[in-house]
């Protein structure tokens, strides 16, 4: 409430100000609603998309702009392209869809720290195209999983940070800025950089375009990782990290058995509202089938519990 007051204090004010010399009483409103928009930005009374929204509806209802002119961004293709890339990149986040690919990527061909490097640089670059946000990318969708891989592996910040946990960030980094400009849709700027090179130069560039000229010495530049040189190369028990087998004996016990007790809460909760369904109990059989050793099952419950 705070700031929201604060912001049309400000654009109340400077609105009512005398207009400078050798401006236009147009061009001095139009002044103050942009300068009140950032403001708006910065101290979010309300969402972003509300405060543009806004913005905009005040513009043309104060004469300040035509409508036609207010609303003639909203027919601008790029921006219609970034708005959806950003939609795509939210779906594949609250999902987990980005997570899940990266793990399946990393259960084929993660087995020592050279090929885990380049399943997090496959990951990112098969997810990028839909991530407009080198951010989102990167800090929400990659980074949990290195982050939990490192401490897996015993590498954290300080002393054991060498021993993987920063080789493998430094491949992500290396990896995240090559996607970005591999791309249109990989980063939030690249629409606007074709925008302006239709507009300054006249070169038409379309997402398929830009694409083909940037895939071969972007795939060059991904297959050639970060130097390995002064970390330690390790063999990674990918199979046995996912089921829990590689840890310490207590340690994987404990583990066991926190999930069993949830496993029945959960089937409990199921036969009480009378929803305990086929392929509910199929699962547990074969989580049931790994936690007994089952050499048949384990493969499959490996797969159910990790995705």
């Amino acid at each position: 409430m705070r700031n929201g007051l604060i912001v049309l204090a400000v654009g109340v004010a400077m609105w009512f100000m005398p207009t400078p010399a050798g401006l236009k009483i147009q061009a001095w409103h139009l002044f103050v609603i942009f300068v009140t928009t950032i403001l708006g930005y910065i101290l979010q009374p309300m969402p972003i998309g509300a405060i543009a929204f806004s913005a905009v509806t005040f513009s043309a209802l104060s004469g300040t702009m035509k409508v036609a002119n207010a609303l003639s961004g909203y027919g601008n293709g790029t921006m219609w392209l970034i708005v959806s890339a950003f939609l795509f990149a939210r779906g594949f986040i609250k999902s987990g869809l980005g997570r899940r690919i990266a793990f399946i990527i990393i259960k084929f061909i993660g087995k020592s720290s050279l090929t885990l490097g380049y399943a997090i640089t496959l990951s990112d670059f098969v997810i990028s195209p839909a991530t407009p946000s080198s951010a989102a990318r990167a800090g929400g969708i990659i980074f949990p999983i290195i982050k939990s891989l490192s401490s897996a592996l015993g590498s954290e910040p300080g002393q054991t940070a060498r021993k993987f946990g920063a080789y493998i960030m430094q491949v992500e980094y290396h990896a995240n800025a090559i996607t970005c400009a591999m791309f249109m849709t990989a980063m939030a700027a690249n629409p606007l950089m074709a925008e302006l090179a239709s507009q300054s130069i006249g070169v038409q560039l379309t997402w398929a375009s830009w694409a083909m000229a940037a895939i071969v010495p972007g795939s060059v530049s991904l297959l050639m990782p970060p130097n390995q040189k002064g970390q330690e190369e390790i063999t990674v028990p990918i199979k046995s990290m996912i089921i829990g087998r590689w840890m310490d004996k207590g340690d994987v016990l404990s583990d066991w058995q926190e999930f069993i007790f949830m496993r029945q809460d959960k089937a409990e909760e199921k036969l009480q509202f009378g929803n305990f369904s086929s392929e509910y109990t199929r699962i547990m059989e074969q989580v049931d089938a790994l936690l007994e050793g089952q050499a048949g099952e384990e493969s499959e419950a490996s797969t159910l519990l990790m995705v």
